[in-house]
């Protein structure tokens, strides 16, 4: 997985994917998702999933169990979007974080 050159492969890891994708997939999506007109719970719920589905797509190919995992951590990610009033600071704090952890058990097997 580290192949050649494992420093640069970590910090596009656990550092630039994370604050590119918080600022796409939560902070685009999310305000354009939910103007003012469409801030109510309701579709608040509906953009997370569709954000989620989106979110794994991107990740994904084909193979369904990666599916699982991509959902739920867009489904995490973009409730943690909303919980924190939309401070994306905190949502790549904690992308950071499992992408070092994934990062960290893959490197150990």
């Amino acid at each position: 997985m580290l192949g050649e050159a494992p420093l640069p492969m970590i910090v596009s890891v656990v550092i630039f994917s994370p604050i590119c994708e918080e600022l796409i997939f939560r902070g685009i999506f999310f305000s354009y998702a939910l103007t003012n007109q469409y801030n109510h719970r309701n579709y608040q719920m509906i953009a997370v999933v569709i954000n989620s589905l989106i979110f794994a797509s991107v990740h994904v190919d084909a193979n369904w169990e990666p599916w699982i995992y991509y959902t739920l951590m867009g489904g995490i990610l973009g409730t943690t979007y909303l919980l924190a009033k939309r401070d994306i600071r905190l949502n790549i704090l904690v992308h950071m974080g499992t992408n070092l952890a994934v990062f960290a058990l893959a490197a150990m097997s």
